[in-house]
């Protein structure tokens, strides 16, 4: 069965109301929205063929929105730097193509030393060496890093790790793990198929992730450990890549339903910031959900204007007034954001700043 237009164009009227909008607003986000868009109306017409809900999904577009690299998750109309929201408490639901994988972050005190950049990357090769759950490109793919950072305010050192592990992606995207193949089941939207689990193979596949989850929280600990020492403190260990439930997708997030502390990440070049989020965002039901981007997202190089020529091709165009087509947006040139915790703290008051660390050492090995 094949979705036609028709739907399709009802529906992302009705998804554009249940677009929360606290992004950037560049061009990047702006691109970001108009696909997601198109993503958040396919979702709302699956769950509406399977009579789970109408107008049943938000999505919630943070400071760090921005599109994906991931290729298989782009084109199927997931964005990054969110929070996608289904109401749905009777049926267990996922939709497969945003591709969790418990990508996440560690925050931790670790003791006052002298930290030489060379020691800690021949420390950090033995631990890849000895530990077979790691693979040697986990952490330095992407925007994957281990840091070392000082307070602005007081002497005290921090470190941060970030990244996921590719032998739980090996598990959790279902198209590595024939164990899932019998199981997915499909729609054809707009042309494209919509891949999704339902019911009992949702509860499995999702208490499959929350073990996957956990085992990731105590690696990045553990690995936190070996190159720093027992004695070091965890302030903050989550996840903002893949679900907070089964019915709250992170894509490039963290969120609860009570206040709670994060880092954001910026660059190497910028200081990160550990914050609380103090203040709730009210959905358009009058749900409420406290929180907060990762970190700042990608932004396109220099590109100053965009409009959409169809659904894959893009037309830039460059403060010299040079104009680009291309069909590959998630692989322009970009720059990191800086002004994420500005947006989050100033603009949208959600949180505050507790903790400003300068960036010491990067590791990205």
């Amino acid at each position: 069965k094949n979705i036609m237009k028709e739907n399709y164009t009802e529906t992302y009227t009705k998804a554009l109301n249940n677009f929360i909008d606290l992004s950037s607003q560049d061009i990047t986000a702006q691109i970001a929205k108009e696909h997601g868009l198109v993503g958040l109306a396919r979702l709302e017409i699956c769950l509406k063929e399977l009579n789970i809900g109408e107008n049943a999904a938000h999505l919630i577009a943070l400071p760090d929105f921005t599109y994906t690299r991931n290729k298989l998750r782009w084109d199927a109309g997931f964005p990054y730097g969110c929070i996608i929201k289904i109401d749905n408490p009777h049926q267990n639901f996922i939709p497969l193509e945003f591709r969790p994988n418990c990508c996440g972050v560690i925050l931790c005190e670790i003791p006052k030393l002298e930290y030489d950049i060379l020691a800690l990357k021949k420390q950090f090769e033995k631990i890849l060496d000895k530990n077979n759950k790691i693979d040697t490109n986990d952490f330095n793919k992407r925007n994957h890093f281990i840091g070392v950072y000082k307070s602005i305010d007081n002497e005290k050192l921090y470190a941060l790790l970030h990244g996921s592990f590719k032998y739980i992606k090996n598990n959790l995207y279902t198209e590595r793990d024939n164990k899932w193949k019998n199981k997915i089941k499909s729609m054809k939207i707009m042309d494209r198929d919509f891949l999704y689990l339902i019911d009992d193979d949702a509860k499995q596949y999702y208490l499959e992730y929350k073990n996957y989850e956990t085992e990731s929280s105590i690696l990045r600990e553990a690995i936190m450990k070996e190159l720093f020492g027992e004695n070091i403190q965890t302030i903050f260990n989550d996840t903002h890549e893949g679900f907070k439930d089964i019915n709250t997708i992170l894509l490039g997030a963290y969120a609860s339903d009570n206040p709670f502390h994060c880092p954001i990440m910026l660059s190497p070049n910028d200081n990160l910031f550990y914050v609380s989020i103090d203040n709730s965002i009210v959905l358009h039901n009058q749900n409420k959900i406290f929180c907060s981007p990762h970190g700042g997202g990608y932004e396109l190089l220099l590109a100053d204007k965009y409009s959409k020529i169809n659904s894959g091709d893009y037309l830039l165009q460059y403060p010299n007034n040079c104009k680009m087509i291309t069909s590959n947006i998630i692989d322009m040139p970009f720059n990191y954001r800086n002004n994420a915790v500005q947006l989050w703290k100033d603009k949208y008051n959600v949180c505050q700043i507790v903790l400003e660390l300068i960036p010491i050492i990067n590791l990205k090995i």
